[in-house]
């Protein structure tokens, strides 16, 4: 029985150094530190997602300017031309002649328009 007991003995204390489990008990700023970390690493990847969706979306609403832009400056490029069309010495006799008024070169006054007078 000795024997037995003996063994009982070790049985009981190999059982009791194996079942025994190490607690780590952290601090409450330990806690925290974890916690935010944890909370970061969440973040991080929906924070990408949501900054690329931005970065996409401006790039869009960039394209669409610059195409009004380049259509405004297509508009602006035609109108330009009528102008110079019906500025040109040849329209303007010719609707004086329409209305029977007649050109005399010393009569005209050029005036720049590009100048500030100050």
């Amino acid at each position: 029985m000795n024997k037995k007991n003996h063994n009982s003995k070790i049985r009981d204390k190999v059982k009791n150094d194996t079942v025994q489990s190490v607690s780590i008990k952290f601090m409450k700023s330990e806690m925290f530190l974890y916690f935010v970390l944890v909370v970061l690493i969440l973040l991080m990847p929906i924070t990408s997602v949501f900054l690329q969706s931005s970065i996409s979306s401006s790039e869009i609403e960039i394209e669409k300017i610059e195409k009004k832009i380049d259509a405004q400056k297509k508009a602006n490029q035609a109108l330009s031309m009528q102008i110079n069309e019906l500025a040109s010495l040849d329209n303007i006799q010719k609707i004086a002649e329409e209305y029977g008024l007649s050109y005399k070169y010393g009569n005209i006054i050029t005036i720049d328009g590009d100048q500030n007078e100050n």
